[in-house]
């Protein structure tokens, strides 16, 4: 398998290899799209095909994305209790066509228990702002994201980002997202957005190369978006231009509702090219962020002037806004202008933190408070 020519190894390479199609109940059925009109590589457009698909899947069954290269030119609408499934990256190809193709291949709106699994997503000199999947209107639960390729080979300037997945359903919370063993290759991020917010997500063993901006974000514009027990682990992030991973309201004057319970764990950042950039960002939402837990993650600010490493941030020095119980432990920072800065982080640990810079850590007194330095950091030890 090679993908951009470039082989993968290891065990995400491994994993894409065994995809893809797991048992299923005998009631269950696999309905491959040839059966319903799809061409491989005719240059056809199958959007009409899949979603003919996807309306006679019942739950519980499989849509096959066999290996080939077809052609998606509309919206496709995911519907509950179906997974869509393909043979792997370079095998069974989802590419978009068309100037008129929308901003989303694949919607998500109020859709339960779905899974999306080995396939390749070719942008295809997408327009600004697109994602292969998006989440809209309510949200949705029970979504596993796993063992795909997300491949932007065409980038054709613009300012606009670009998304794997976007999380932005705004009448309501998705629930239990899962996000796993994919690929990101080229001017986009693996997650954006993140609407009504998120009750239980993981976005882990990922792999991005090349964002513009961040590479990994849960944020959002409402006032009252809730987010809680989100885990963002082992993850690699290679030449995001400004942001590793970012958590918080989008913009410095927006509600960002309350984040709760939010860890991030053993991802490795590498890198950085803007100017002014960013290992992990966090920004305070105006009800507050409790329960943080930043550990044991690799970061490297090669490549940006004025990096740092770990930064949470009230609201840009108005003040209102605080961090509570911050867990800060375990991380190893180089070529960074500043290693940890904090503002308004009022009760936590940063310990046994490796950063290798002039300025390792940074909490003025008047700013933040209860801050200990020392001893044991994170539950159990």
């Amino acid at each position: 398998m090679n993908i951009i020519g470039k082989s993968f190894t290891g065990a995400f390479a491994a994993s894409l290899l065994g995809t893809m199609f797991f048992a299923s109940p005998a009631s269950a059925a696999q309905l491959d799209i040839r059966e319903f009109g799809a061409r491989a590589n005719d240059g056809n457009d199958d959007s009409a095909a899949l979603k003919r698909a996807l309306r006679q899947a019942q739950s519980g069954d499989s849509v096959r994305i066999p290996s080939g290269t077809f052609e998606i030119a509309q919206p496709v609408r995911m519907p509950s209790g179906v997974t869509l499934a393909g043979e792997g990256c370079g095998r069974s190809v989802l590419r978009r066509q068309g100037q008129k193709s929308g901003q989303i291949m694949f919607l998500f709106d109020g859709a339960d228990d779905v899974a999306v699994r080995g396939i390749e997503f070719d942008y295809a000199a997408a327009p600004e702002y697109y994602r292969a999947i998006g989440f809209r209107g309510r949200g949705s639960s029970a979504i596993t994201i796993a063992d795909n390729c997300f491949i932007e080979r065409d980038f054709q300037g613009g300012r606009g980002d670009r998304w794997a997945v976007e999380l932005s359903a705004t009448q309501s919370p998705s629930r239990n997202i899962t996000v796993t063993n994919n690929e990101v290759r080229g001017n986009m991020q693996l997650t954006a957005g993140g609407g009504a917010g998120l009750l239980g997500a993981t976005i882990r063993d990922n792999r991005i190369v090349g964002a513009r901006a961040n590479g990994i974000a849960i944020s959002t514009l409402s006032h009252t978006a809730r987010f809680s027990d989100v885990t963002i682990a082992d993850n690699i992030i290679e030449t995001s231009s400004a942001i590793g991973i970012f958590i918080g309201p989008d913009q410095p004057q927006a509600g960002g509702g309350r984040f709760e319970n939010i860890r991030i764990i053993g991802n490795r950042v590498s890198g950085l090219r803007n100017r002014f950039a960013y290992g992990i960002f966090i920004r305070a939402p105006a009800d507050g962020m409790t329960g943080v837990t930043i550990a044991d993650n690799a970061l490297d600010g090669r490549g940006s002037a004025k990096a740092i490493a770990i930064r949470f941030l009230d609201d840009h020095g108005r003040g209102t806004r605080r961090f509570s119980d911050v867990r800060i432990c375990g991380n190893s920072a180089a070529n960074f202008s500043r290693g940890i800065w904090l503002q308004r982080v009022f009760g936590g640990v940063v310990a046994g933190n490796r950063l290798i810079t002039d300025r390792p850590f940074e909490a003025a007194a008047d700013q933040n408070g209860n801050l200990r330095t020392s001893g044991a950091c994170r539950p159990g030890e």
